[in-house]
This record gives C-alpha cells, sequence and structure tokens, in this order.
C-alpha cells in the first residue's frame, strides 16, 4: 500500500517562528531550477510560510486536499520544543523538518538539531 491509501494519514503543515532573531526571507527565484518559474508564481506563498506550496506539493503527489491540515504559525522561544509540542498534540508519528544551509547556528545549534535531539518515539525527517 501507498501512503495515498492509508484512509487514516492526515498531514499537519506548521511553522514555529523563533522569538528573537529572524530568518531572512526566501528569494522564490531559489526554487525556480526545482519546480520552474510558473510553477513557483502560482504556489508560492513566502509571506504565509510557503503552507500553500507544501499543500500544493502533497496534492499534486496524490495525498487528498482534505486530509491536509494546516496549523496557524507561532512564536516561541525555543522553536524545537515547540515542534516537538505540536507533534506529540496531534499524535504525529513522523516529524519532517525542512531545513536550510546556516553559517552560523549560534550556541544552541539550530532547531532542526535540537529537534532530532529530543525527538522521542517518533521519526524526524531532515530535508535540506
Amino acid at each position: 500500500r501507498t501512503r495515498q491509501d492509508n484512509p487514516k494519514a492526515e498531514i499537519y503543515i506548521y511553522h514555529s517562528l523563533a522569538a528573537f532573531g529572524s530568518t531572512p526571507p526566501t528569494e522564490t527565484e531559489e526554487f525556480h531550477s526545482r519546480w520552474g518559474s510558473r510553477w513557483c508564481e502560482k504556489n508560492l506563498d513566502v509571506e504565509t510560510c510557503l503552507y500553500k506550496a507544501h499543500s500544493q506539493i502533497l496534492i499534486e503527489n496524490g495525498i487528498p486536499e482534505e486530509r491536509i491540515k494546516q496549523l496557524p504559525p507561532r512564536r516561541g522561544i525555543h522553536p524545537s520544543h515547540d515542534l516537538l509540542r505540536q507533534a506529540k498534540r496531534h499524535q504525529c508519528g513522523t516529524l519532517v523538518i525542512g531545513r536550510r544551509d546556516r553559517v552560523d547556528k549560534g550556541f544552541f545549534g539550530g532547531v532542526s538539531d535540537r529537534t532530532t535531539q529530543n525527538a522521542q518515539n517518533m521519526s524526524v525527517w531532515l530535508v535540506g
């Protein structure tokens, strides 16, 4: 069976923002080589944490739209703890985290590093 055939599987799209500091916005041109400029013009929504783009990729790969839930983004002191709290709240068995190249991740490391170190009883996939 494929993941599309599981009638109970739900996908939650969520973005946790750091309370202090900010990540520079991604330029839409960075995605053109992967998805093409036409697809990007139609689906990229940098201002809303790419929720529409993420949903569209899932839909195009056979996931029914009604099984995709978009949770409102939140800002917190520890985004990694927030991601794990949301995953536990929604009983997620797998957490998929996108990551971008960073030169300086600070004293405590990046969000994906801290999330994988603190995750329990779930799979964590790092993309990027």
